[in-house]
């Protein structure tokens, strides 16, 4: 068995990174439409504004979910780093 776990743990790490650019990607849709939103698209706009406000919401939880996870990996990419590590030990010692 051959496995870098270097390269194991440098994903975590990564994953990490990317979780937090999407929370801040999350926290920028959150912000949409702008202020300025309703005076530039005026009372015709009003209904498509308060549907992409709805949809910035619902895109917004999903990214905030997905950044959730890829937090999640950073953890798990290092017990599972270890784990390779100890079985390599444990088959060392075996042989």
């Amino acid at each position: 068995m051959l496995v870098d776990t270097n390269v194991i743990r440098t994903l975590g790490t990564d994953c990490s990174n990317q979780a937090d650019d999407l929370s801040a990607a999350a926290a920028a849709l959150k912000s949409l439409p702008g202020p300025g939103a309703t005076t530039a698209f005026g009372p015709v706009g009003a209904g498509f504004l308060a549907a992409l406000a709805e949809a910035v919401v619902v895109e917004a939880r999903a990214v905030i979910a997905l950044s959730e996870d890829l937090a999640s990996a950073r953890p798990i990419s290092g017990v599972m780093a270890d784990a390779y590590a100890a079985a390599d030990r444990r088959g060392s010692r075996l042989l």
